[in-house]
């Protein structure tokens, strides 16, 4: 067996254009493989070419004609030695829209607008035939009058007309209210529709590019040939579906991507790969430019303009054209940054993680989400409550989850369960390896916290010094009523001042705080409760300040 042959080429704009005799060979080609990043996607298109001895040139056609040019990329494999000698990129304008699902919506929507305009035509026509027997009528009262004066009115006609003008004018509102209940239920339509065919981004798809790929074969060979590019307008954003149980060690944690994409083309089938890569930023740090510093001088733009006019004031046009090339002199003052070209595959181990979906997925070209399963974890985690007395009479069920994955864990919503009951959606920031993260799984009433103000004095402190005192008391109780032993931590806040001459002291306290940040003005207790314990914690602080201020914030 012969070894198989890879092949790869870039796009190479600087070489001179090869002129071909022959017309390239159509690939029938299908897109395969998509690498989604976080504000673009890199498609890969598969085909299978026979290739005779010699050059061949491989077309592939109908590709959207925002992706860029110098992303293109081709590569092959094949059973015998088979180079790639250039990638061609062209645009094409064509009459018609190629896309079969746009052109649907298109012959869709143009049908419900002649129907729109058919009643826009008929309204015009009862609008005419109102106007005829509104002249009919001016013209008979006319006719009536005259009759009267020459004593030849003719009764019998004279009832008639009446009749015959009611019935008319009768007919055409009947229809006019027809024709604007048929319109109030086509608007809609023509609006759904309208916003379907935009979502295929139509006006785009009347224009596509061509990829021609010229290889060579030194003998008659079958040839897998791909072209990759990149393009904008798709996206990817990592969702979390969490489910829990109160007694439970561990999390079952289902990592999700929700792909979005509106590039003019449907990924049926493909492979897809989620890249926290960001080929937009570029491999190359950016090169910092000069930063120069000087003295302010303000220029009189009027006799600026005088000096460059030899004297005469300068016209509107002349003005505007100085303006434009002063401007011109600030941008190009600094020294410009140095670019670096798109490059669509830095993507690497070291700087950036990879998710493949584990089976092939559908992704139209309809801009909405479409959420992706990536996996499904079991994640190592540990139970315990917390409440915020203050703010909650109620204790918050919290799950401290491990990181235990091969990945960090982006940041992205979660949607938290217990058992089959859903409690909400969180979030959670970026997760490194190995690292905590919490997530709380609502309330537990089965844990109780209560919160009582005990006492509340004021008085002077000090003869000379003349301040002015203030004490806190609290009473919190914690009670479990479940049968098991459970971890409950409570935060308290105690005031922090801003200012030196007011003073927070934290007094006795019947149970020692586990941790107390001063700065930050919280107090935190574990408490480790048995079944149906109930326990106390009385606190208190006092404030301290110069009796001949005020303060705000207590």
């Amino acid at each position: 067996m012969k070894p198989h042959c890879f092949l790869f080429a870039f796009v190479a704009f600087s070489l001179p254009v090869i002129v071909h005799a022959s017309e390239p060979v159509v690939a029938d080609s299908k897109i395969t493989d998509v690498t989604v990043y976080a504000d673009r996607a890199q498609v890969t298109r598969t085909a299978e070419v026979s290739l005779s001895a010699g050059e061949t040139r491989v077309s592939f056609d109908s590709l959207p004609v925002d992706l860029f040019d110098d992303s293109v990329r081709a590569s092959g494999k094949g059973a015998a030695p088979v180079s790639i000698q250039d990638v061609e990129v062209r645009r094409t304008v064509r009459e018609q829209v190629a896309d079969a699902t746009a052109k649907e919506l298109e012959t869709r929507l143009q049908k419900l607008r002649d129907e729109n305009a058919a009643l826009d035509a008929r309204q015009r026509v009862l609008d005419q035939q109102r106007n005829f027997l509104s002249q009919i009528q001016i013209k008979a009262a006319g006719d009536i009058s005259r009759d009267v004066q020459i004593n030849k009115l003719d009764v019998a006609q004279l009832k008639e007309l009446p009749g015959f003008l009611g019935a008319e004018f009768g007919r055409l509102e009947e229809e006019s209210q027809k024709l604007t209940v048929a319109r109030r239920e086509l608007d809609p339509k023509i609006r759904a529709a309208e916003a379907e065919f935009n979502k295929r981004r139509v006006a785009a798809a009347r224009a596509d590019k061509t990829a021609i790929v010229t290889v060579n074969a030194k003998e008659p060979t079958k040839l897998k040939l791909q072209v990759s590019y990149v393009l904008g307008r798709a996206s990817w954003t990592p969702t979390y579906d969490a489910r829990a149980a109160a007694d439970a060690g561990t999390v079952e944690f289902t990592y999700n991507g929700t792909v979005r994409q509106q590039t003019g083309e449907d990924w049926r089938g493909v492979n897809v790969t989620l890249s926290t890569a960001r080929p937009s930023v570029g491999a190359r740090m950016p090169e910092l430019s000069k930063w120069m510093v000087n003295f302010f001088e303000p220029v009189d733009r009027e006799k600026s303009n005088y000096r460059a006019f030899g004297g005469a004031a300068a016209p509107p046009s002349a003005l505007a054209a100085t303006e434009d090339v002063f401007q011109k002199s600030i941008n190009v003052s600094a020294e410009p940054v140095p670019t670096t070209p798109l490059q669509a595959q830095i993507e690497q181990g070291v700087t950036s993680a990879s998710f493949r979906v584990p089976h092939a997925a559908d992704v139209p070209s309809d801009g909405e989400p479409h959420r992706q399963t990536v996996s499904v974890l079991s994640l190592g985690a540990s139970c315990s409550y917390v409440a915020t007395p203050k703010l909650s009479s109620f204790a918050y069920l919290r799950a401290t989850v491990t990181n235990t994955t091969d990945a960090p864990l982006l940041g992205g919503t979660v949607n938290v369960f217990v058992g089959s009951d859903f409690m909400g959606a969180g979030w959670i920031g970026m997760v490194p390896q190995m690292a905590k993260f919490d997530l709380f799984l609502g309330i537990d009433e089965s844990v109780h916290v209560k919160r009582e103000e005990l006492k509340e004095k004021r008085g002077k402190s000090g003869i000379f010094n003349k301040r002015s005192r203030q004490v806190y008391g609290y009473k919190i109780t914690v009670e479990n009523y479940k049968d098991r032993p459970q971890t409950v931590t409570v935060y308290e806040p105690i005031p922090v001042s801003a200012n030196d001459d007011i003073k927070v002291t934290l007094g006795d306290t019947s149970v020692k705080p586990t941790e107390v940040d001063a700065p930050k003005g919280k107090l935190t207790w574990d408490m480790a409760l048995k079944p149906r314990e109930k326990r106390e914690i009385v606190y208190e602080f006092t404030v301290d300040w110069p009796q001949d201020r005020q303060i705000s914030g207590l």
